[in-house]
């Protein structure tokens, strides 16, 4: 007779040296689940290394680490495959929680969950187990999780398009790929100047124009934001990420906003353009998390901070510049509701993915585009790359949003 065993464990990637309830290089045994036909018994589990932080079933409860994002590995032994297993998964920070019904296999089965915490703490974790059908066993596990707060410097990478290389804010580089407009003035380097006791040396890798599929070098002229990620020595502890504005088009969006009403063209709002930006960014979510996804694995120990999109227009039209006469109250609200769209569908794929979503949707509150005193480049005739971007202004106030998330969260 076949012998079903289940066990859980924690696997917490993190940004530096995770300290445990137990000494490095300790080896964990985890009790078996028996089956209905089985009997209870034992397996060896993995050594705890400075490297990452794991909490093994029964044995090894208790972890600490600077990263909040977790992954939760969960498996089962021995032919499985005539039993379909349901787990639920209480992160215990007040969320409802994950749920997963999977299928067992000849060799058993492995699931993987992850999840992002939002703040410093101290967190109780519960795995439950249960079948749903056929003659195996199941368990439940509880594990104590605490995030704690940086004491170290973390080295910083930014990865993703031109909200974060810092287009709009001139004084690019001058030995970066054309067109990416890598500035020195983006938030992601002033984050080094607010945050000079967190953060350490940076990487710039963002590039002007790129789409999802620019992080693997699959769009012409763009680097490959991966392999730049992989080959930094040391590797970052840090990464940061903004991502889905061009794969959905909102620039050309909103240069044909601002065309057709100067052509005399109709409104953007009532031709569709507005509604198939709308549909697009509803087929987003899957591409973002596996962006999300392949980002960590190109550096598994590092924390991970998605940087969502500031809302470019002013929330009420009686905010709006009357010189501004192209962006009618129509227009502003319609495209004021795709940002807002955009931010959710990364704030969801981000959760998928179990890494952290910063809202920067009000850094440019007061000084969005159309506004009196815009942080923004004006869109004009003179159509160029630099416009519906943030100034300097708009890329400080945005630096402070991230780094006021680093100082509570991290």
């Amino acid at each position: 007779m076949h012998e079903k065993l289940w066990r859980a464990w924690v696997v917490v990637l993190m940004a530096l040296a995770c300290t445990m309830a137990g000494a490095a290089g300790v080896s964990a045994a985890a009790a078996g689940r028996p089956s209905v036909n089985g009997p209870v018994s034992a397996r060896a589990g993995s050594t705890v290394t400075a490297a990452h932080c794991e909490l093994a079933y029964s044995v090894l409860t208790d972890c600490s680490s600077h990263n909040p994002q977790i992954t939760m590995d969960i498996y089962n032994f021995g032919d499985t495959s005539a039993c379909t297993f349901k787990i639920h998964m209480d992160w215990g920070d007040g969320g409802k929680g994950q749920d997963f019904t999977k299928p067992g296999g000849p060799n058993g089965r492995e699931f993987l969950a992850d999840h992002a915490y939002g703040s410093r703490g101290v967190y109780h974790l519960t795995m439950t187990g249960s079948v749903v059908s056929g003659p195996c066993g199941s368990g439940s596990a509880s594990y104590t999780f605490r995030l704690r707060g940086v004491t170290g410097k973390l080295r910083l990478a930014a990865l993703g398009d031109s909200y974060s290389s810092g287009e709009g804010a001139g004084n690019y580089d001058r030995t970066t790929p054309e067109g990416c407009h890598r500035s020195a003035d983006a938030w992601a380097r002033l984050l080094l100047k607010l945050s000079p006791r967190t953060l350490t040396a940076q990487q710039l890798i963002a590039c002007s124009g790129a789409t999802s599929a620019a992080l693997e070098g699959k769009v012409h002229g763009q680097p490959n934001q991966l392999k730049e990620l992989q080959a930094l020595r040391p590797a970052p502890d840090l990464v940061t990420l903004s991502m889905g504005g061009n794969d959905v088009g909102f620039s050309k969006v909103l240069t044909d906003c601002f065309l057709i009403y100067v052509y005399g063209h109709g409104d953007c709002d009532t031709n569709g353009t507005l509604t198939k930006a709308a549909d697009k960014i509803k087929a987003e979510q899957p591409v973002l998390a596996a962006d999300y996804a392949a980002v960590r694995a190109a550096d598994p120990t590092a924390t991970i901070l998605v940087v969502g999109y500031p809302r470019l227009f002013p929330a009420a039209q009686q905010q709006v510049d009357p010189g501004c006469h192209w962006l009618t109250d129509d227009k502003r609200a319609g495209l004021n509701a795709l940002a807002v769209q955009l931010n959710g569908v990364i704030r969801a794929a981000a959760a998928e993915a179990g890494v952290n979503y910063v809202d920067v949707s009000r850094a440019l509150n007061g000084h969005e585009a159309c506004a009196r005193d815009p942080w923004v480049v004006p869109i004009h005739l003179g159509l160029n790359q630099e416009m519906g971007h943030p100034t300097y202004f708009g890329q400080y106030a945005i630096a402070r949003l991230v780094n006021t998330y680093i100082g509570r969260r991290l």
